[in-house]
């Protein structure tokens, strides 16, 4: 028995899109010259899934200007370009994690959980302590790189 095209057809639950989010570590070692960071920014953004939250650029934008020193001028181009490659912004929700070392990585933490990303991209060891929050994996693409080149186990989205 053929169905019809007005009958009904059985539901296919749609996939959400990956998202992926990536903090001010990432964002600082791109400046910085840090090759996988640049090239992980690059990729997520031709991808179309790169996820940032205003609090993540202005600290970045924060760190480098007081912390490292930088040139102001230099720090507003290169944020005009990160801003361009960002995907999606979103508004970080508020977050209470006992696990989390540093209580100013709340702020990321609650980027993850307000997209519902599927990834966070960190170079931060009290992140990547972590491993996973509200259902993303925390990684740095260092690792997630040495994985993809030296196992045949490796993520999907290395």
């Amino acid at each position: 028995m053929q169905s019809s095209p007005n009958s009904p057809q059985p539901k296919t639950e749609a996939k959400a899109p990956f998202r992926a989010v990536v903090d001010t570590s990432i964002i600082i070692g791109d400046y910085k010259g840090c090759e996988a960071s640049r090239k992980l920014i690059e990729r997520l953004s031709k991808q179309k899934v790169l996820v940032c939250s205003g609090y993540i650029v202005m600290e970045a934008r924060r760190t480098l200007l007081k912390k490292y020193g930088e040139d102001k001028g230099k720090v507003f181009d290169f944020m005009e370009a990160f801003h361009r490659k960002v995907n999606r912004f979103v508004e970080h929700v508020r977050v209470e994690d006992e696990s989390c070392r540093d209580r100013r990585d709340l702020a990321v933490l609650g980027t993850v959980k307000a997209i519902g990303a599927d990834v966070l991209y960190t170079h931060d060891e009290d992140m990547l302590s972590l491993k996973t929050f509200w259902g993303a994996l925390i990684v740095s693409p260092i690792v997630k790189k040495a994985m993809k080149t030296n196992s045949s186990q490796t993520p999907e989205h290395a």
